[in-house]
């Protein structure tokens, strides 16, 4: 009974005795393991190198793109900290990277190019504003020095700290010396007015233009209560010269053909009609005449002797 059943075992599951296999099988996977290494480990050993160089390939664009964005980040640090010049460099260094940037990549880097350009002109035209302020102050033209330093920091929301720092130094400068030169000024402007009533206008306009140059504003207690101020002068000079003739032609100088020299003083009425700046300028020209003259002795011209007078009418009676 015990044989039947192996038997029947043995046909129906292929197992001819505990824990064996038939023959069959045997036979069927020695088959197998006789195909595989010319079949399928061959085809998978054919695929596997194009498998390996994709996923190397895949690698190598990923860790390039990466590369890109840490550019593109320091790009955009540059620009925020204005440093226009390197974040240029730096956009310039991503784009080699041309081949494997993203649309979104590419964009960043246009608009971060765009606006590193547009800040490095606005530097540059800070740069010159401040060259051209150090140049006035140096020559001691505060006001002029003062417009340039304005209009470089009006554009301060673009530039960097340092050049922020430099045009507050500059402005900073312009006020301690204005503070030092506000009494000289003060003095300046009295001694102004009082050539301008002299009729002194030369020395006068000479005097309003260094105050106007200073920058020093003078309010009504600085000008000693004046109620006119220093571009009033400047305009009542400017409209006297423009009605004022030329002067008249200074003693001493040759004369023309022709013409008998003019050596003779004026005279003190000549002077009292003339305006102001005439009558300084005839004073000034007559004191050297005068010093002529008194070394030239005056020509003495002798007169015919005469005897006395006769009465025709009543000859004298002789005796």
């Amino acid at each position: 009974m015990k044989r039947r059943n192996r038997l029947n075992n043995c046909v129906r599951y292929g197992i001819c005795y505990p824990g064996g296999w038939n023959l069959v099988t045997i036979m069927v996977l020695g088959f197998i393991l006789l195909l595989a290494p010319t079949g399928s480990m061959s085809l998978a050993a054919k695929h596997l190198p194009s498998a390996q160089e994709a996923f190397s390939g895949q690698e190598a664009i990923a860790a390039q793109q990466k590369k890109a964005d840490e550019f593109i980040d320091l790009a955009s640090a540059q620009l925020n900290r204005r440093q226009y010049q390197d974040c240029l460099e730096t956009i310039s260094r991503c784009r080699e990277l041309e081949g494997i940037l993203s649309s979104s990549q590419k964009q960043r880097l246009d608009r971060y190019a765009q606006e590193a350009e547009n800040g490095l002109d606005i530097l540059n035209r800070a740069n010159q504003a401040l060259n051209t302020g150090i140049e006035h102050l140096q020559a001691n033209r505060l006001m002029e020095a003062k417009k340039q330093f304005d209009t470089a920091m009006a554009l301060r929301k673009n530039l960097p700290a340092d050049t922020v720092g430099q045009i507050e130094a500059q402005l900073d400068a312009i006020k301690s010396l204005q503070k030092e030169q506000k009494e000289q000024i003060k003095d300046l402007f009295k001694q102004s007015v009082k050539h301008y009533k002299q009729g002194s206008l030369a020395e006068a306009k000479s005097g309003f233009e260094t105050i106007q140059q200073s920058g020093i504003e003078l309010n009504w207690f600085d000008r000693g209560m004046d109620l006119v101020s220093v571009d009033g002068y400047l305009d009542k000079i400017a409209k006297k010269l423009a009605q004022e003739p030329q002067l008249a032609q200074p003693a001493g100088t040759a004369p023309e053909k022709g013409q008998p020299p003019t050596t003779a003083p004026r005279t003190g009425q000549t002077i009292a009609q003339e305006e102001p700046t005439r009558a300084a300028a005839a004073a000034e020209q007559a004191a050297p005449v005068k010093t002529r003259q008194s070394t030239i002795p005056p020509a003495t011209v002798q007169k015919p002797t005469r005897p006395a007078a006769a009465d025709d009418k009543n000859p004298p009676s002789i005796l």
